[in-house]
């Protein structure tokens, strides 16, 4: 399947603008051969039969070209009206994927035979690429905003940023020989250096502006921004500019592994002291504030973290590119406090950096304390109500003289 520009008969290009034309190109100079009235982006791919899909806003067609490349036919897809194109991929078990703002669907002539949407398990409506995985069965769709879907066995898996992927926008998928995935996104380009080993998450490495990407974004809300070339390299259409990588020269690539730290705790604004890997507190402690950080030389701003204090915190909490928490109240007793690190689109430390802390509470609030209490009051009670009945017996009643 080939994006715009397509070439026809005769060696003449074909392609669609962003005004809702469709030209050829001869001997260098552009022709319109068509307008759709709804204007904006025209998108167009040439089948392997030798046939023209062209999308033209919501509303896709077959169409079909002459010798001289002129429209010699155009037939309306019903089954995608309403739907916005961004891809189309010959599918593997036959017929056509079509990838869009519905999700995506696999068409057979003009029928809908197999449908992937958010009601099916996509992270997002809003898809932008495809890649089948014919020897093993796997289909990979990329969403806007919803990062990658995994689709298996007709089981959906999904990464994002909170997994492992490095950007939650993937706008094109490309596979290398080495069966290695590169996805171009509003980050920049991320690898996926092992795809088929993926299970709860992924590991990804991402190349942006500190890796020569600059601008590192590219966009994909109406084509694919990325292609192959016969020599296998891959081309990126950035905001500005083109990105070229030979998947040759990278050979093999995984994120590092950040080793996190706790450097800092404090109380209210005063520091405190840890000895060893421990944290003793003074009872009624507020507002305890950790710190910790990670070694990240090369990629400092690209360090993400996770957190957990046990007996409060049920899982790990995500904490982005922040380095302190703070605890307004830490219950009593002793608690483990973990942190991990990782680079965007790398492995969670495999060691958490850990701090044992103690919170003694007071002794008069104690449970035994309040125990031997209430039965030290019930005694009293007891005794007082003894005594109360201990007095003379009463006597009869006696008779008055008049």
């Amino acid at each position: 399947m080939r994006h715009q520009p397509a070439v026809g008969s005769r060696r003449r290009a074909l392609g669609g603008d962003g005004r809702g034309g469709l030209a050829r190109v001869a001997g260098g100079e552009p022709k319109q051969v068509a307008r759709w009235p709804a204007g904006g982006m025209v998108n167009m791919w040439q089948r392997r039969d030798g046939g023209f899909l062209v999308s033209a806003g919501r509303s896709t067609y077959v169409i079909g070209i002459d010798g001289e490349g002129r429209i010699a036919g155009r037939h309306r897809i019903e089954a995608l009206q309403g739907m916005r194109i961004n891809n189309v991929v010959e599918a593997a078990n036959g017929g056509t994927w079509f990838v869009g703002d519905q999700g995506v669907l696999r068409l057979a002539g003009d029928e809908v035979v197999e449908r992937w949407s958010t009601q099916e398990g996509l992270s997002s409506r809003f898809a932008r690429a495809l890649y089948e995985d014919a020897a093993a069965g796997t289909l990979w769709v990329g969403t806007y905003g919803g990062g990658l879907n995994r689709i298996e066995n007709g089981q959906v898996r999904q990464y994002d940023s909170g997994n492992g992927l490095f950007d939650d926008t993937v706008s094109c998928i490309l596979a290398d020989d080495r069966g290695r995935l590169w996805l171009g996104g509003n980050r920049g380009v991320t690898l996926l250096p092992s795809p088929q080993t993926a299970d709860v998450e992924i590991e990804s490495v991402g190349y942006a502006a500190s890796d020569g990407l600059v601008p590192a974004e590219m966009n994909g809300g109406t084509s694919s921004p990325c292609h192959r070339d016969t020599q296998g390299r891959l081309w990126f259409a950035l905001v500005e500019g083109f990105g070229v990588i030979d998947p040759a020269d990278v050979r093999e690539v995984r994120a590092a592994l950040l080793r996190p730290h706790i450097e800092h705790a404090a109380a209210a604004g005063r520091e405190l002291d840890i000895v060893g890997s421990t944290l003793t507190l003074e009872p009624f402690t507020r507002n305890l504030e950790i710190r910790y950080t990670a070694i990240n030389l090369s990629r400092p701003q690209e360090t993400r973290f996770r957190f957990r204090l046990s007996g409060v915190d049920g899982d790990w909490m995500e904490a982005g590119q922040n380095r302190s928490v703070l605890y307004p109240s830490i219950p009593w007793g002793k608690h483990e406090f973990e942190v991990q690190a990782r680079i965007a689109g790398g492995q969670w430390s495999p060691v958490p950096a850990s701090l044992q802390i103690v919170h003694p509470q007071p002794w008069y609030q104690r449970p035994w304390i309040w125990t031997l209490a209430m039965l030290l009051g019930l005694l009293v009670l007891v005794g007082s109500t003894r005594l109360d009945g201990s007095g003379a017996a009463p006597g009869r009643p006696g008779s008055q003289r008049p």
